[in-house]
């Protein structure tokens, strides 16, 4: 039977297997600053919710959402009711050339796309987009 601990606040938790020595198990020592916890984590970033006595998806913050490949962005984006070729004209409008030749450079040819890159931050209010309904897109393409 495996012990799972969990900082005071329910996140970082900490599954202990323990060993069997003539048939019994032997667990190593409560990890510091740890509580016990009942059950096993069992879906992605698990946080104990002490109410609810279970494992809870953690909702992650806008810095930890991680890079969208550029089919899942495109996706997430058309979905989400705007056009690739708002995005084109969004760009197209961009006033200084540097600037929007480098945003073309990174819509056309980036694999990958960050949710706090500038052209992101650039993008969103011109497709009208809060930066929640851009989390929100970008939580739903992560499943795409």
């Amino acid at each position: 039977m495996i012990r799972t601990y969990v900082n005071p606040d329910g996140t970082d938790p900490v599954v202990v297997v323990p060993q069997v020595i003539n048939g019994n198990p032997v667990y190593a020592p409560a990890p510091a600053g740890k509580v016990l916890v009942p059950g096993e984590p069992s879906i992605p970033n698990p946080v104990w919710d002490f109410e609810a006595e279970a494992f809870v998806e953690r909702k992650l913050s806008r810095d930890e959402l991680p890079p969208l490949t550029a089919r899942r962005f495109r996706l997430g984006l058309i979905r989400a009711k705007r056009s690739l070729s708002e995005v084109d004209a969004a760009i197209a409008a961009i006033p200084d050339q540097a600037e929007r030749e480098e945003a073309e450079v990174e819509w056309m040819f980036a694999t990958k796309f960050e949710r706090l890159h500038p052209l992101i931050e650039r993008l969103a209010p011109a497709l009208n987009f809060t930066d929640e309904e851009v989390d929100t897109l970008w939580r739903s393409a992560l499943q795409l």
